[in-house]
């Protein structure tokens, strides 16, 4: 289960901010900023996320819920996704869960990657179930690798599911196989 104390907010491949309950407040303004931005070709968030079966409006990221700035309630919902004009290729969701919702006949899965692509994202990258630290940590950073190497948002997923069933520390599917791909491409 995610540590409130490793949450990211990250764009492009260079820039990161880190969350603890010193830095929240840089953080929820980094994660803004972020899905404010022109063009950020990829962002990812390494937070927690929130589900809500029962209104899948509701299911959200969690920025902060530490020293949150007046007027902010510090998540980021299905709801308020669609407001942000994100035009960016993949955004990764590290987080607990985020590839659920609910399924509406004739529309598909409704939940963050829905919003998202309602957003102006081509790819989003979630988890199916909950995820942990340590393994999703070491996950993303080889994610990132591939994809800094040139590789497909798809092969780039594969590659590390591979190295992942050929390494016996990282064999086991509850550390990998959550991340699925969802996209336009």
């Amino acid at each position: 289960m995610r540590s409130s104390r490793s949450a990211t907010a990250r764009w492009s491949s260079d820039a990161t901010v880190r969350r603890s309950s010193r830095w929240a407040r840089h953080a929820t303004r980094a994660a803004t900023r972020c899905l404010r931005a022109p063009r950020a070709r990829r962002i990812l968030f390494s937070t927690h996320a929130y589900l809500s079966p029962g209104d899948p409006r509701l299911s959200a990221l969690v920025l902060d819920q530490v020293d949150r700035a007046t007027g902010t309630d510090g998540y980021v919902t299905v709801a308020e996704l669609p407001g942000y004009t994100l035009a960016s290729d993949l955004v990764v969701l590290s987080a607990c869960e985020t590839g659920l919702g609910r399924i509406v006949r004739g529309e598909g899965i409704m939940g963050l990657p829905y919003a998202l692509y309602l957003a102006g994202n081509a790819d989003a990258i979630v988890s199916l179930w909950p995820v942990l630290d340590g393994s999703t940590a070491e996950f993303m950073r080889r994610l990132f690798a591939h994809l800094r190497q040139g590789a497909s948002h798809a092969d780039a997923l594969a590659a590390v599911k591979r190295e992942s069933l050929r390494d016996p520390a990282r064999r086991d599917p509850l550390t990998w196989a959550a991340f699925v791909l969802y996209g336009t491409r």
